[in-house]
Protein backbone atom coordinates (compact mmCIF):
# COMPACT_ATOMS: atom_id res chain seq x y z
CA UNK A 1 0.00 0.00 0.00
CA UNK A 2 1.59 3.19 -0.88
CA UNK A 3 -0.53 5.76 1.02
CA UNK A 4 0.70 5.66 4.72
CA UNK A 5 -2.59 5.96 6.48
CA UNK A 6 -6.25 6.15 5.89
CA UNK A 7 -7.22 9.35 5.72
CA UNK A 8 -4.41 10.35 3.32
CA UNK A 9 -5.99 7.69 1.73
CA UNK A 10 -9.18 8.85 1.27
CA UNK A 11 -7.36 12.36 0.32
CA UNK A 12 -6.11 11.47 -2.89
CA UNK A 13 -9.40 9.72 -3.64
CA UNK A 14 -11.35 13.75 -2.73
CA UNK A 15 -13.20 12.05 0.34
CA UNK A 16 -13.10 14.23 3.35
CA UNK A 17 -14.06 14.15 7.27
CA UNK A 18 -17.46 16.11 7.36
CA UNK A 19 -16.47 16.57 11.19
CA UNK A 20 -13.03 16.63 12.74
CA UNK A 21 -12.23 15.25 16.49
CA UNK A 22 -8.70 15.73 16.80
CA UNK A 23 -8.16 11.89 17.04
CA UNK A 24 -10.55 11.05 15.10
CA UNK A 25 -12.90 12.24 12.00
CA UNK A 26 -16.71 10.93 10.83
CA UNK A 27 -17.01 10.83 7.01
CA UNK A 28 -19.58 10.31 4.90
CA UNK A 29 -19.80 6.54 3.96
CA UNK A 30 -17.62 5.91 0.50
CA UNK A 31 -19.20 2.34 0.81
CA UNK A 32 -23.05 3.23 0.20
CA UNK A 33 -25.73 6.19 0.50
CA UNK A 34 -26.26 8.13 3.35
CA UNK A 35 -26.65 11.59 4.39
CA UNK A 36 -25.46 11.87 7.77
CA UNK A 37 -21.93 10.87 8.57
CA UNK A 38 -21.27 7.30 9.85
CA UNK A 39 -17.77 6.34 8.80
CA UNK A 40 -15.39 6.63 11.23
CA UNK A 41 -11.48 6.51 10.60
CA UNK A 42 -9.55 6.48 14.01
CA UNK A 43 -6.55 8.83 13.29
CA UNK A 44 -4.62 7.14 16.07
CA UNK A 45 -5.29 3.35 15.44
CA UNK A 46 -5.21 3.75 12.19
CA UNK A 47 -8.99 1.94 11.62
CA UNK A 48 -11.77 2.51 10.33
CA UNK A 49 -15.64 1.66 11.13
CA UNK A 50 -18.53 1.90 8.91
CA UNK A 51 -21.49 1.89 11.63
CA UNK A 52 -24.33 1.45 8.55
CA UNK A 53 -22.77 -1.30 7.30
CA UNK A 54 -20.48 -2.79 10.08
CA UNK A 55 -17.94 -3.06 7.82
CA UNK A 56 -13.99 -2.33 9.29
CA UNK A 57 -10.77 -2.69 9.80
CA UNK A 58 -7.25 -1.41 8.37
CA UNK A 59 -6.12 0.40 5.21
CA UNK A 60 -5.60 -2.85 3.26
CA UNK A 61 -9.70 -3.76 4.04
CA UNK A 62 -10.91 -0.74 3.01
CA UNK A 63 -8.40 -0.34 -0.38
CA UNK A 64 -10.30 -3.75 -0.90
CA UNK A 65 -13.80 -2.92 -0.36
CA UNK A 66 -13.64 0.81 -2.38
CA UNK A 67 -12.66 -1.10 -5.72
CA UNK A 68 -15.71 -3.83 -4.74
CA UNK A 69 -17.74 -0.36 -5.11
CA UNK A 70 -16.34 1.16 -8.33
CA UNK A 71 -17.59 -2.39 -10.01
CA UNK A 72 -21.11 -0.35 -9.57
CA UNK A 73 -20.67 2.70 -11.52
CA UNK A 74 -23.90 4.12 -10.12
CA UNK A 75 -22.85 3.43 -6.45
CA UNK A 76 -19.77 5.51 -7.63
CA UNK A 77 -21.59 8.53 -9.19
CA UNK A 78 -22.96 9.12 -6.20
CA UNK A 79 -20.75 8.74 -3.76
CA UNK A 80 -18.53 11.32 -5.81
CA UNK A 81 -21.45 13.82 -5.89
CA UNK A 82 -21.56 13.94 -2.44
CA UNK A 83 -18.38 15.05 -1.84
CA UNK A 84 -18.32 17.64 -4.88
CA UNK A 85 -19.49 20.63 -2.30
CA UNK A 86 -16.43 20.51 -0.41
CA UNK A 87 -13.94 20.94 -3.52
CA UNK A 88 -12.52 24.14 -4.42
CA UNK A 89 -9.73 24.27 -6.65
CA UNK A 90 -8.86 27.77 -7.86
CA UNK A 91 -10.45 30.99 -7.11
CA UNK A 92 -9.34 34.81 -9.15
CA UNK A 93 -10.36 37.47 -10.81
CA UNK A 94 -13.58 36.95 -13.19
CA UNK A 95 -11.71 36.21 -16.86
CA UNK A 96 -14.21 33.06 -18.27
CA UNK A 97 -15.99 34.60 -21.18
CA UNK A 98 -18.90 32.40 -20.44
CA UNK A 99 -19.39 33.57 -16.70
CA UNK A 100 -18.86 37.83 -17.58
CA UNK A 101 -21.82 36.83 -20.18
CA UNK A 102 -23.61 35.29 -17.69
CA UNK A 103 -23.12 38.12 -15.41
CA UNK A 104 -23.83 40.82 -18.44
CA UNK A 105 -27.60 39.14 -19.16
CA UNK A 106 -28.36 39.31 -15.74
CA UNK A 107 -27.59 43.13 -16.32
CA UNK A 108 -24.95 43.42 -13.87
CA UNK A 109 -22.58 46.35 -14.89
CA UNK A 110 -19.20 45.27 -15.72
CA UNK A 111 -17.37 47.31 -12.91
CA UNK A 112 -19.61 46.04 -9.92
CA UNK A 113 -18.68 42.38 -11.20
CA UNK A 114 -15.41 42.80 -11.25
CA UNK A 115 -15.41 44.28 -7.90
CA UNK A 116 -17.50 41.95 -5.69
CA UNK A 117 -16.74 38.31 -7.54
CA UNK A 118 -14.63 36.07 -8.02
CA UNK A 119 -14.19 33.18 -10.68
CA UNK A 120 -14.17 29.66 -8.89
CA UNK A 121 -13.17 26.91 -10.22
CA UNK A 122 -14.56 23.28 -8.44
CA UNK A 123 -15.49 20.05 -8.69
CA UNK A 124 -14.59 16.28 -8.43
CA UNK A 125 -10.98 16.79 -10.26
CA UNK A 126 -8.23 19.73 -10.25
CA UNK A 127 -7.62 18.68 -13.90
CA UNK A 128 -10.83 18.84 -15.36
CA UNK A 129 -12.48 22.14 -12.88
CA UNK A 130 -16.18 23.17 -13.16
CA UNK A 131 -16.48 27.08 -12.89
CA UNK A 132 -19.20 29.24 -11.52
CA UNK A 133 -19.48 32.55 -10.28
CA UNK A 134 -18.54 33.55 -7.20
CA UNK A 135 -19.32 35.60 -4.10
CA UNK A 136 -17.55 35.45 -0.74
CA UNK A 137 -19.48 35.74 2.78
CA UNK A 138 -18.03 36.77 6.02
CA UNK A 139 -16.26 33.36 7.15
CA UNK A 140 -14.69 32.96 3.76
CA UNK A 141 -17.59 30.43 2.08
CA UNK A 142 -18.45 30.86 -1.25
CA UNK A 143 -22.03 31.56 -2.50
CA UNK A 144 -21.98 29.79 -6.00
CA UNK A 145 -24.61 30.69 -9.01
CA UNK A 146 -24.33 30.29 -12.82
CA UNK A 147 -26.92 29.18 -14.75
CA UNK A 148 -25.83 29.48 -18.43
CA UNK A 149 -25.19 26.50 -21.09
CA UNK A 150 -21.85 26.44 -21.18
CA UNK A 151 -20.35 25.49 -17.70
CA UNK A 152 -22.90 23.34 -15.01
CA UNK A 153 -25.65 24.92 -13.65
CA UNK A 154 -25.20 25.13 -10.24
CA UNK A 155 -26.08 27.34 -7.23
CA UNK A 156 -25.26 26.93 -3.60
CA UNK A 157 -22.76 27.14 -1.04
CA UNK A 158 -19.10 25.77 -0.85
CA UNK A 159 -17.41 25.44 2.48
CA UNK A 160 -19.38 27.59 5.32
CA UNK A 161 -23.14 28.87 4.91
CA UNK A 162 -23.09 32.71 5.98
CA UNK A 163 -24.59 35.92 5.83
CA UNK A 164 -22.30 38.16 3.72
CA UNK A 165 -22.23 42.40 5.25
CA UNK A 166 -20.43 45.58 3.78
CA UNK A 167 -19.95 47.76 6.72
CA UNK A 168 -19.16 51.27 7.50
CA UNK A 169 -19.20 52.58 11.12
CA UNK A 170 -20.24 55.93 10.61
CA UNK A 171 -23.08 54.51 8.36
CA UNK A 172 -26.84 54.34 10.42
CA UNK A 173 -28.44 52.95 6.95
CA UNK A 174 -28.48 49.59 5.63
CA UNK A 175 -30.09 47.43 2.43
CA UNK A 176 -31.31 44.00 2.83
CA UNK A 177 -31.31 41.19 0.24
CA UNK A 178 -31.53 37.51 -0.46
CA UNK A 179 -29.10 36.89 -2.69
CA UNK A 180 -25.86 38.35 -4.05
CA UNK A 181 -27.33 38.80 -7.72
CA UNK A 182 -30.14 41.60 -6.43
CA UNK A 183 -27.21 43.35 -4.29
CA UNK A 184 -25.26 43.60 -7.85
CA UNK A 185 -27.92 44.45 -9.16
CA UNK A 186 -28.78 47.53 -6.71
CA UNK A 187 -24.96 47.98 -7.15
CA UNK A 188 -25.39 48.75 -10.67
CA UNK A 189 -28.41 50.07 -10.68
CA UNK A 190 -27.90 53.35 -8.14
CA UNK A 191 -24.10 53.18 -8.38
CA UNK A 192 -24.34 56.82 -6.39
CA UNK A 193 -25.96 55.49 -3.41
CA UNK A 194 -21.81 54.91 -1.57
CA UNK A 195 -23.28 56.19 1.96
CA UNK A 196 -24.82 52.67 2.35
CA UNK A 197 -24.34 49.44 4.25
CA UNK A 198 -25.48 45.79 3.16
CA UNK A 199 -26.59 42.70 4.57
CA UNK A 200 -27.34 40.00 2.01
CA UNK A 201 -28.65 36.76 3.93
CA UNK A 202 -27.50 34.48 0.95
CA UNK A 203 -30.83 32.28 2.05
CA UNK A 204 -33.88 33.81 3.61
CA UNK A 205 -33.08 31.04 7.05
CA UNK A 206 -29.87 32.92 7.93
CA UNK A 207 -32.04 35.97 9.05
CA UNK A 208 -30.92 35.25 12.51
CA UNK A 209 -27.47 35.46 11.87
CA UNK A 210 -27.96 39.42 10.90
CA UNK A 211 -30.08 40.37 13.53
CA UNK A 212 -26.99 41.89 15.54
CA UNK A 213 -25.87 43.76 12.38
CA UNK A 214 -29.39 45.27 11.73
CA UNK A 215 -29.32 46.28 15.33
CA UNK A 216 -26.50 48.57 14.67
CA UNK A 217 -28.57 51.01 12.38
CA UNK A 218 -31.26 53.69 12.34
CA UNK A 219 -32.78 52.36 9.18
CA UNK A 220 -33.65 49.41 7.27
CA UNK A 221 -34.28 49.11 3.91
CA UNK A 222 -35.75 45.77 2.99
CA UNK A 223 -35.17 44.61 -0.64
CA UNK A 224 -36.61 40.87 -0.53
CA UNK A 225 -37.85 38.72 -3.21
CA UNK A 226 -41.51 39.05 -4.12
CA UNK A 227 -42.37 35.17 -3.60
CA UNK A 228 -43.47 33.38 -0.02
CA UNK A 229 -39.97 33.36 2.14
CA UNK A 230 -39.57 36.78 0.99
CA UNK A 231 -42.88 38.07 2.23
CA UNK A 232 -41.73 35.99 5.45
CA UNK A 233 -38.57 37.32 5.96
CA UNK A 234 -39.62 40.89 5.05
CA UNK A 235 -42.40 40.79 7.75
CA UNK A 236 -40.11 39.45 10.75
CA UNK A 237 -37.60 42.07 9.95
CA UNK A 238 -40.47 44.69 9.99
CA UNK A 239 -41.90 43.29 13.38
CA UNK A 240 -38.61 42.87 15.06
CA UNK A 241 -37.85 46.80 13.93
CA UNK A 242 -41.21 48.60 13.31
CA UNK A 243 -39.88 51.72 14.13
CA UNK A 244 -37.05 51.87 11.50
CA UNK A 245 -37.67 48.68 8.97
CA UNK A 246 -39.19 49.98 5.73
CA UNK A 247 -40.22 47.53 2.70
CA UNK A 248 -38.98 49.26 -0.17
CA UNK A 249 -40.45 46.30 -2.62
CA UNK A 250 -42.97 48.54 -4.17
CA UNK A 251 -40.62 49.76 -6.36
CA UNK A 252 -40.39 46.41 -7.89
CA UNK A 253 -43.72 44.52 -7.11
CA UNK A 254 -44.76 43.53 -10.64
CA UNK A 255 -41.27 41.85 -10.63
CA UNK A 256 -40.24 38.59 -8.92
CA UNK A 257 -37.02 40.14 -7.25
CA UNK A 258 -34.70 43.27 -7.90
CA UNK A 259 -32.53 41.34 -10.23
CA UNK A 260 -35.83 40.85 -12.35
CA UNK A 261 -36.97 44.34 -12.35
CA UNK A 262 -33.46 45.54 -13.46
CA UNK A 263 -33.10 43.19 -16.66
CA UNK A 264 -36.96 44.83 -17.39
CA UNK A 265 -35.92 48.43 -17.20
CA UNK A 266 -32.49 48.33 -18.31
CA UNK A 267 -32.30 49.08 -22.10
Amino acid sequence: MSHNNIKDYLATKNIHPTKNYGTYGMYLSPLRDEKNASFKVDYQKDLFIDYGSGKGGNITVLSRLLTNVKTNAIRKSKTISVNLKNCIWNTQKLTDFHLLNYLIKRGISKKIMEKYCLEVDYGYYEKYPRKAVGFINDTDGYELNYNGSNHPKFKGTLLNKNITTFYKKNVKSVCVFEGFIDFLSFKTLYPEVTEMNFLILNSTSQLKKGIDFLKKHKTIYCFLDNDVEGNRTTNVILELFPDKSIDKRKIYNNYKDFNDYLIKIKP
